[in-house]
């Protein structure tokens, strides 16, 4: 009977995307917007430069693993994430010389074993690939199957991560447009804030020789377009509704001006309870709808 004396009113909001982190270097600033956290291997202060625009490597003149690393919050709500970012290295990568991008790790230093998800470029031998990584796991997620840098790495990168854990690993070469998709994997484990970065091995001739430019990182919340309908209603008081859905609400939507009870009794509070899929609504007296 109260489900028919219940209205509810959910403002679908659309979310553009918003960049996270934004880089292209022309400010040839790592200090701020954003900060970057830096391996010092080199005693330059720094074992990354800005060089023309781009970051470069500057780790000592000899065999060497050094990182560049900034924080990276994502939101608590479901969301859609993307990274995109080019990468350049004019020679054949192996075990010696390899980069890994850290998408999402656990610790600034990105040589302390982080857990999280990572791109590696290099491997021994001719079969280099760009591949994807989640750290707890052996075997990559994404496994670029053309081996597409075996002479060099000249690439811009996309990888995407949907909302439910769909991963999307994507390539466009030599400065084209168009992206290529490498492949695409479904990992639904939880991630949440943390860093993202370039850890780069590099022989002593090759300190000064990767290239990283064009960071962006960005999310935009799940909209629903078919918005949730209550399933069950129970009276708890006189002044307390608990309106159980058929689906997880965003917290973005719980409102009392989004719900309305008829015969004029007023909503004063609503609360969305831990389950995320039932919310309490706290209500002038229920008498008159009774």
């Amino acid at each position: 009977m109260l489900r028919g004396l219940i209205s509810l009113v959910f403002l679908l909001f659309i979310w553009l995307v918003k960049a996270q982190i934004q880089d292209d270097f022309s400010d040839g600033n790592l200090n701020q917007d954003p900060f970057w956290i830096s391996t010092n291997i080199s005693s330059n202060g720094t074992d990354f430069v800005v060089l023309d625009g781009e970051l470069n490597t500057n780790g000592p003149k000899s065999a060497a693993t050094i990182f560049i690393s900034t924080p990276l919050s994502l939101l608590a709500d479901p969301f859609d994430l993307t990274w995109e970012f080019y990468v350049r290295y004019d020679n054949p990568p192996s075990n010696s010389n390899y980069v890994k991008i850290y998408l999402l790790s656990d610790q600034s230093d990105l040589t302390g074993n982080p857990r999280g998800y990572y791109l590696r470029m290099g491997v021994s031998g001719s079969a280099d690939g760009i591949d994807l990584y989640n750290s707890e796991l052996a075997a990559p997620l994404i496994a670029d199957s053309i081996r597409s840098i075996a002479n060099s790495i000249d690439c811009k990168v996309r990888v995407s991560r949907s909302w439910d854990g769909q991963w999307t690993l994507s390539v466009a070469f030599n400065e084209s447009l168009d992206y290529q998709v490498l492949g695409s994997a479904m990992d639904q484990t939880m991630i949440s804030s943390g860093y993202f970065g370039f850890f780069v091995q590099h022989s002593g001739s090759r300190n000064q020789a990767y290239f990283f430019d064009d960071i962006a990182i960005g999310f935009y919340q799940v909209v629903d377009e078919d918005p949730p309908m209550p399933m069950r209603i129970e009276v708890l008081s006189e002044t307390e509704i608990l309106i159980h859905f058929d689906e997880t609400i965003l917290s973005e939507s719980i409102y009392p001006e989004n719900f309305t009870i008829n015969g004029d009794i007023q909503v004063k509070e609503a609360q969305l309870m831990e389950s995320g899929a039932s919310v309490k609504l706290l209500t002038d007296s229920l008498q008159v709808a009774l």
